[in-house]
């Protein structure tokens, strides 16, 4: 007959294996979901970093445009404006919502923090302003002061300009030393031109009363320096009288004062004075122009011939 065919054995290996290979597709189905989502993270790491780069660069090329922008005063809008422009365009590329949303809180951060410096810029070119104001108006009030025509005038404008002074120190453009130092060499200048103005126009004794009024508001050195002016300038208008009398004396005519000057001075005032007033005493004709008198008064008579006396 047929020989009967095998039976398949069953190997009880199977069974004892099916854990183990439960595990090994378990675990490889891990690894691939891993994978999968690490290459997600890294894909998301990447495009937040690309964001986050463009808006850096936004923000530090607006700033830097707007630094030397005489408008000023909308350099914060304008900022406001551009980097939401920026974030916006910057925002598309990252696909998922928990990176967005990292990015919109960090991207937030980096606006302040630019937009805090700005208006630390802001700050500084309004008070830069309002220090050009004071000094224009500081300028303008000497002028004024000098072209007034009456005391009540100028009384005004010497309050005026201290006004102006403490409202900038009230305001922080200036500090009080700073604002005590303008001051100062406010009223040293103003005294200045004013001295000299009236010695111009011939009214010497009106500017040795206004010198001598404000001694101590000015300083030592301004102080010897328009002594010293005046005394030139006295000197010079007697002269000049001298020169003239002397020329009555004679029975000719008198010279023009306008043209009177180092051409046309007497070649010894000292001598001239002795003639008039034999019991005067003549201290100094001529200077040594480089003598520290001399070099601080370069355009002293005393300087250029025999014209001026002490």
């Amino acid at each position: 007959g047929s020989r009967p065919l095998p039976e398949a054995r069953r190997g009880v290996a199977s069974v004892r294996n099916a854990g183990a290979i439960g595990e090994a597709i378990s675990t490889l189905g891990g690894q691939v979901s891993q994978f999968g989502q690490d290459l997600s993270d890294k894909q998301d790491k990447l495009a937040y970093a690309a964001a986050r780069a463009a808006v850096l660069k936004a923000d530090v090329t607006t700033r830097t445009e707007l630094q030397d922008d005489p408008d000023y005063e909308t350099y914060e809008k304008r900022y406001t404006e551009k980097m939401a422009k920026a974030r916006g365009s910057a925002a598309t590329m990252i696909q998922s919502r928990s990176g967005r949303a990292l990015f919109e809180i960090d991207t937030q951060s980096d606006t302040d923090r630019g937009l805090a410096d700005l208006s630390q810029l802001v700050r500084g070119k309004r008070k830069a302003a309002r220090q050009g104001v004071l000094s224009e108006t500081m300028l303008t009030l000497q002028d004024v002061g000098q072209d007034a025509p009456d005391d009540a005038t100028r009384e005004v404008t010497i309050k005026t300009a201290g006004d102006a002074i403490q409202a900038a120190i009230d305001s922080g453009d200036i500090d009080p030393a700073r604002g005590v130092e303008m001051r100062f060499n406010w009223v040293q200048d103003y005294a200045v031109q004013r001295i000299k103005g009236l010695a111009n126009r011939e009214d010497i004794d009106g500017a040795q009363a206004y010198l001598d009024a404000n001694r101590g508001r000015i300083s030592p050195g301004v102080e010897s320096q328009l002594d010293d002016y005046l005394i030139d300038k006295r000197n010079f208008r007697d002269s000049v009288t001298i020169a003239e009398e002397l020329v009555d004396a004679a029975g000719a005519p008198a010279l023009p004062t306008a043209k009177v000057g180092p051409s046309s001075m007497v070649a010894d005032a000292g001598q001239v004075v002795k003639s008039l007033y034999p019991s005067a005493r003549v201290t100094q004709v001529r200077r040594d122009p480089n003598s520290a008198l001399g070099k601080a008064n370069p355009g002293s008579y005393h300087n250029k011939g025999g014209g001026a006396v002490d």
